[in-house]
């Protein structure tokens, strides 16, 4: 059993715990970044998990103040010792702004897979729209080295700083981590329409930003050897895309699903349709005509 330090800053209510309980045991979609070691980073280096300790993200949340189901946007980062960090700005059905939430999972290569809440609801309470910064990260501080969770709110400039565990490893694990995601236990296009932009301002590892080298997960990467997928793997919703304006940067947007035929077919088409119908119409009067013989 991970020792969990008693120097959580927020201790979850029972009630919040069970409701949280219910919430993890659905199935969402997630859309994120998964990096791989090897990945360029500024100044001309490659990322190295296992020489590593601290990962920042710099994100701006989707402008969402009502949902039907809970979202996250949530960053996360394997430890050495197989331990999932996870810590994410979230809303929930019910509320106009977003909350803090910090987790770990153990067991997720085995039959034992847990998730052990560490703050639900907790501060900062970011406006829909706010530029945050989430962090995991080891401190060497105390008898024990233990992985803190941090949340920071560039437009209030309020912190919350959370012990998460100390599980015995020291650095994050060689492999893929899937470092950022929107994930979302819901599918109501109503919910997105309004959204705007999540923004990807920079990922920082060991305080070097991330310049490129990652592939998006959509939770359906069979053929990528991550370390672990966010969310439940449902698939994405349509409307929801990822693209990649600058370098070490990233949105998210919603686009409406549209029905529209292209203009490069149209041309085509009218003749397509009238020929389809005369054929039909030929294929009945033979048919009749047969059938009257």
């Amino acid at each position: 059993m991970l020792l969990l330090l008693a120097l959580l800053v927020l201790l979850p209510c029972a009630s919040g715990s069970d409701e949280w309980e219910r919430v993890v045991s659905r199935q969402p979609w997630a859309l994120g970044l998964t990096l791989p070691d090897g990945c360029p980073i500024g100044g001309g280096g490659v990322l190295s998990w296992p020489s590593s300790r601290n990962l920042t993200v710099v994100v701006t949340i989707p402008n969402i103040n009502y949902t039907d189901n809970t979202i996250y946007v949530i960053v996360s980062a394997m430890t050495m010792s197989g331990t999932v960090l996870q810590v994410a700005a979230g809303i929930e059905p019910g509320q106009n702004h977003w909350s803090t939430y910090v987790m770990y999972v153990t067991g997720i290569y085995g039959s034992r897979k847990e998730y052990h809440l560490v703050a639900y609801r907790a501060s900062p309470h970011p406006a829909p729209g706010s530029r945050l910064s989430l962090s995991v990260y080891l401190t060497m501080r105390g008898p024990y080295p233990t992985w803190f969770g941090e949340v920071y709110d560039h437009s209030t400039g309020e912190r919350g700083v959370f012990a998460m565990v100390a599980d015995g490893s020291v650095s994050f694990r060689p492999g893929g981590h899937e470092v950022v995601a929107l994930e979302s236990y819901t599918t109501s296009e109503d919910v997105f329409a309004g959204m705007g932009s999540m923004v990807l301002h920079g990922i920082f590892v060991d305080g070097q930003r991330v310049v490129g080298g990652w592939y998006v997960d959509d939770g359906q990467v069979f053929y990528r050897e991550s370390l672990f997928i966010v969310g439940g793997g449902a698939p994405v919703p349509s409307f929801i895309s990822i693209s990649f304006p600058r370098s070490g940067e990233a949105v998210w947007t919603y686009s409406p699903v549209s029905w529209e035929v292209s203009e490069e077919i149209t041309p085509y088409l009218v003749p397509f349709l009238l020929t389809l119908a005369i054929s039909m119409a030929l294929a009945l009067i033979i048919l009749v005509a047969i059938k009257i013989r």
